[in-house]
């Protein structure tokens, strides 16, 4: 049994991946840049920094990004507050089952601190979380090791005994280097051939998950 599960939060815990490819495609087209969204795509998992370098380096190093980026998070604040933090299947049941085991958790994510403060009490998680890493945290983000080795020593955990859970390829590569044992649940992308020898194992939704601690 693992002592500690660590948790990503976009595309994981929540399904709000979609909503970002959509708020990227609305906020991008006054300037015609018809692919955003496919751009955005291979931005998820990344921080700001990383996100921004893809984003230049598709539309030029003059792409607006500081004020795209806020009307984004405008976009997507609002669409949120309409609809709620949309939660992914299986959520709950897993955060149940570790606390009535005593398997410590805690979450990585790229996402800055506050929006994910604010995401954990809107969704109804925040009394499974009672500290976390975020993006702006840590001086490298994902895909390098430093948020997970992060999250672990915030749990006083060793990173091999530790799972990852993770949706993006890069948060694959960020855990596996932390020495986690890491396993993808697909959202938005399938793990190609370099993520696959990479994972621990690969299950289709968080109550998957229970079930491999069960085995395991």
């Amino acid at each position: 049994m693992f002592q500690g599960i660590i948790f990503d939060m976009d595309g994981l815990m929540f399904d709000t991946e979609r909503l970002a490819l959509d708020a990227w495609q609305a906020v991008c087209a006054p300037l015609g840049c018809a692919d955003a969204a496919a751009v955005a795509l291979r931005t998820v998992g990344l921080d700001t920094t990383n996100t921004e370098r893809v984003f230049r380096a598709a539309y030029g190093a003059d792409f607006p990004f500081d004020a795209l980026r806020d009307a984004w998070g405008r976009w997507m604040a609002n669409a949120i507050a309409r609809e709620g933090v949309p939660l992914k299947p299986g959520l709950f049941a897993l955060l149940d089952y570790l606390k009535a085991h005593g398997i410590r958790m805690t979450a990585a994510t790229s996402t800055p601190q506050w929006k994910a403060q604010k995401y954990f009490a809107q969704a109804g998680v925040d009394a499974y979380f009672t500290d976390f890493i975020s993006g702006d945290q840590i001086e490298n983000g994902k895909p390098a090791p430093d948020i997970y080795l992060a999250a672990c020593a915030l749990l006083d955990l060793p990173p091999e005994g530790c799972l990852a859970l993770e949706d993006s390829r890069f948060g694959i590569e960020s855990a596996h280097h932390a020495g986690l044992k890491a396993v993808m649940i697909p959202d938005l992308l399938q793990p190609d051939a370099k993520t696959e020898v990479l994972l621990y194992d690969k299950v289709n939704s968080l109550s998957d998950v229970i079930l491999l601690l069960k085995g395991g």
